[in-house]
């Protein structure tokens, strides 16, 4: 009942992300304590003595969270990591086919290339929170942040790997950090590694500690409907309504070759 109360309102609420451009220090070690997994609590030692995360009904899917830079009291919700569709292969059709779905005042997140345009209106990334797209040779990941207003398009190659990222089903918070505001926690299915976009940083796994980088500037843009239509008429339109199965295996990596 208690993780149907959770998802219920995780699902309700959404999760929240939030845009960083400065670099932010590193989060002190929380005096919070993990207790046994006995205690149901969403953060746990396991029978191996390993700390984890709650992450679903199926404790093989928990994050191994051993080197976990944040306070585990702060955070939110534990809604299964599964819960928002993060698409793998997104799906796009010509602009002309959708040109009067969207009003004039829908924002958009557009990302340019030499080969085409990708253009993704905020309605249709809303229940997916995070698609994974391919630009040519650059992997990208589009994110767009429902309580925060916010919006953006990350790299997802780090040290020499390319990742594929999902939402954790987690919302932190830090009152010391841009005012406290809450946000999401994104992790990698290569490494299982979480990511905070508040500080733009991996807080766990192999990866802890590595920065996340955002695709250059100049490659996307955030504009409404009617400015995307009459400046990219041949522009492709992220699919709505696409449905995702969540992968039933994965090869996980051990190490990352870079970070802390």
């Amino acid at each position: 009942m208690r993780r149907f109360l959770l998802t219920l309102l995780g699902a309700l609420l959404m999760l929240g992300c939030f845009k960083s451009e400065e670099q932010l220090p590193e989060i002190e070690e929380s005096p919070c304590e993990w207790p046994d997994a006995e205690s149901n609590s969403l953060f746990y030692v396991d029978a191996a003595g390993d700390q984890r995360l709650w992450a679903g009904e199926d404790s093989s899917t928990h994050f191994l969270a051993n080197n976990f830079s944040l306070d585990p009291c702060k955070l939110h919700y534990g809604i299964g990591r599964e819960l928002f569709p993060a698409l793998i292969e997104t799906k796009f059709q010509a602009l002309s086919d959708v040109i009067t779905r969207y009003p004039d005042h829908e924002r958009c997140i557009v990302v340019k290339s030499s080969v085409d345009t990708k253009i993704f209106p905020y309605s249709v990334l809303q229940p997916h929170e995070l698609v994974n797209i391919q630009v040519g040779s650059q992997s990208l990941m589009v994110v767009y942040c429902f309580l925060a207003d916010l919006a953006a398009v990350y790299k997802r190659n780090y040290c020499g790997r390319n990742l594929t990222f999902a939402v954790s089903g987690y919302t932190y918070y830090d009152e010391d950090i841009k005012d406290g505001l809450e946000s999401f926690i994104l992790w990698d299915r290569d490494t299982e590694s979480l990511w905070w976009p508040i500080t733009n940083r991996a807080i766990s796994g192999p990866y802890r500690g590595v920065d996340m980088e955002k695709h250059e500037s100049q490659n996307w843009d955030i504009l409404t409907w009617s400015e995307v239509v009459e400046q990219y008429p041949y522009g492709k339109v992220m699919r709505s309504g696409q449905s995702f199965d969540p992968p039933e295996t994965w090869t996980l990596v051990g190490e990352a070759g870079c970070g802390g």
